[in-house]
C-alpha cells in the first residue's frame, strides 16, 4: 500500500504532525496501536491538560543538546501553539503562565485535534501495531512500514510513537528499538517526573503529609544536581510531590550510572537555620514541661514533628526542659538539612515522562529530519528532550510535530 506520509503513533506530537503536514498538502496516514488516539492526554494535567506554558526558558528543558532545543522552539513558540489551538477552538485560560482549555477537560484538546484530523481528510488506522521501519535500498525511493497487519510503502515516515513512560497509555518503548534498527544512537531512557523510595523506614510513619519544602539533590561527591521548592508530599514509601518531580530525572540518571545520590530536604524554607534555632530557644522556655513532640506542634505537622524527632533518636515524649543547646542545634538542621539517601526512583508506571531517548545530534533543529535517513522524521519524547511539570512536555511535542509535519509535506510537494 502506497503513501504519501505515514505518521506512527497517534499521541500529542503526531496527532500535531499529521494535521500540519495535511494543512500544508499531504496526503497523511496515521498508524496508532490502540484503539483510540490521544490516549495518554486524557491523563495530562490531572485530566486539565496543561498544554503550554507562557514562561519559555531553556532552564525548564533538559538534554543532551540544548541548543537544538533552543533553535526548534524558535520555529514554533508558545504563541504558535495558543494560536494554532485557537484555530482549532481551543479558547486559552492563563494561570501564573500555564495555559489550560477554558473547558478545563483534557478531553477538549484531544476532541479539537481528531475533529481537524477528520476535517483534513487524514486516514487513522488503529490497533495496528508496527514493528519495524525499512530504509529504501538499491536506489529505490520511500520507506517500507511493516505492521502486524501489512506492509506499506510511504515517501516520508513520522516516528512519534513516544518513550517508556506510563505504559498503561500505551507508550512501551517500541521506538527506541525501530531507532536503534537504523542504526541510531539512543541514551538510555529512565523514568522523569516521578516520586522516589527513599533509604531507611522513617518514611512509614509521615505517609499522606503534605509540607511546603525544599529538595535539594547531590551526587555522592557532594556537588549540588538540581533543586525545587513547593509543596512535598510525604508518601509511606518516601517523597513525591511537584518538587521532586523536577529534580527526578538528575537522580534517576546518577542512580543509572552508579552514582550514589542523596537529598537534603528544608522543611521550613521561610526561616533561616538562626530564626529556627531561636524559636526551637524560646518554645524551651515558653513550654519547659510539654513533651517536645507537642511544642514542635505550629512548626510542623505533629505526626512530621514525631518523625523528625525519631530521626535524631529524640524520644518525643521527653520534656523540652531536657533539651540542651546541642539538642536545639541538631533540630533545627534537621528541619534545615533533613539528610536522606535514595534507593530508587520510581519506574515507568509511576513517570510522567521519559529523560534519555534519540540523541538529538543525530537530527535536523529546523525540521526534525533523521540526518543519515532522508524523508525519515523523529518527534517528541522519543527524543532526549525532557521538561519540568508546568506544560513544557506537551510544547515540545507540538513543537517538534509541527516541525516534522511541515517538513514531511514539503519533501513530498
Amino acid at each position: 500500500m502506497q503513501e504519501d506520509i505515514i505518521v506512527i503513533g497517534a499521541g500529542a506530537s503526531g496527532m500535531m504532525a499529521a494535521i500540519t503536514a495535511a494543512v500544508n498538502g499531504g496526503q497523511v496516514l496515521i498508524l496508532e496501536q490502540l484503539s483510540q488516539p490521544g490516549k495518554k492526554l486524557y491523563a495530562t494535567g490531572n485530566g486539565k491538560c496543561n498544554y503550554t506554558n507562557r514562561y519559555q526558558e531553556m532552564e525548564c528543558y533538559r538534554g543532551e543538546d540544548r541548543s537544538f532545543i533552543e533553535r526548534a522552539l524558535g520555529h514554533f513558540s508558545c504563541d504558535d501553539t495558543l494560536r494554532e489551538f485557537r484555530r482549532m477552538g481551543i479558547l486559552p485560560q492563563e494561570r501564573d503562565g500555564y495555559y489550560y482549555p477554558v473547558s478545563g477537560q483534557a478531553s477538549s484538546v484531544v476532541d479539537a485535534l481528531v475533529r481537524q484530523l477528520k476535517l483534513l481528510g487524514v486516514k487513522l488506522h488503529t490497533e495496528e501495531h508496527v514493528h519495524r521501519i525499512i530504509p529504501p535500498e538499491n536506489g529505490q525511493k520511500g520507506y517500507q512500514v511493516r505492521t502486524d497487519k501489512r506492509t506499506y510503502q510511504a515517501r516520508c515516515v513520522i516516528l512519534a510513537v513516544g518513550g517508556k513512560a506510563a505504559p498503561v497509555h500505551g507508550t512501551r518503548g517500541d521506538g527506541y528499538a525501530m531507532a536503534k534498527q537504523l542504526g541510531l544512537n539512543v541514551l538510555t531512557p529512565l523514568p522523569a517526573l516521578t516520586s522516589c523510595v527513599l533509604k531507611g523506614d522513617f518514611a512509614k510513619e509521615w505517609a499522606k503529609i503534605r509540607v511546603k519544602g525544599r529538595v535539594s539533590l547531590y551526587n555522592k561527591a557532594g556537588e549540588l544536581l538540581a533543586q525545587d521548592q513547593g509543596e512535598l508530599q510525604l508518601v509511606s514509601y518516601g517523597l513525591s510531590g511537584i518538587p521532586f518531580f523536577q529534580v527526578s530525572r538528575y537522580a534517576a540518571r546518577a542512580l543509572e550510572t552508579g552514582d550514589k545520590p542523596y537529598l537534603l530536604l528544608d522543611i521550613l524554607p521561610d526561616y533561616s537555620m538562626e530564626e529556627v534555632g531561636q524559636e526551637l530557644t524560646r518554645r524551651r522556655e515558653a513550654f519547659a514541661d510539654y513533651p517536645a513532640e507537642q511544642v514542635l506542634e505550629g512548626m510542623v505537622h505533629k505526626v512530621l514533628g514525631r518523625v523528625l524527632l525519631k530521626s535524631l533518636g529524640m524520644n518525643p515524649k521527653t520534656r523540652v526542659v531536657e533539651w540542651s543547646e546541642r539538642d536545639i542545634q541538631r533540630i533545627a538542621d534537621r528541619f534545615k538539612n533533613w539528610k536522606t539517601g535514595i534507593a530508587e526512583v520510581s519506574g515507568f508506571d509511576f513517570a510522567q515522562v521519559t529523560t534519555g531517548g534519540v540523541l538529538t545530534g543525530q537530527l535536523d533543529p529546523d525540521t526534525m529530519e533523521v540526518k543519515d535517513h532522508p524523508g525519515l522524521y523523529m518527534t517528541g519524547e522519543l527524543l532526549d528532550v525532557d521538561g519540568i511539570c508546568g506544560g513544557y512536555n506537551l510544547q515540545w511535542a507540538w513543537t517538534s510535530g509541527y516541525l516534522a509535519g511541515r517538513a514531511a509535506a514539503g519533501c513530498v510537494r
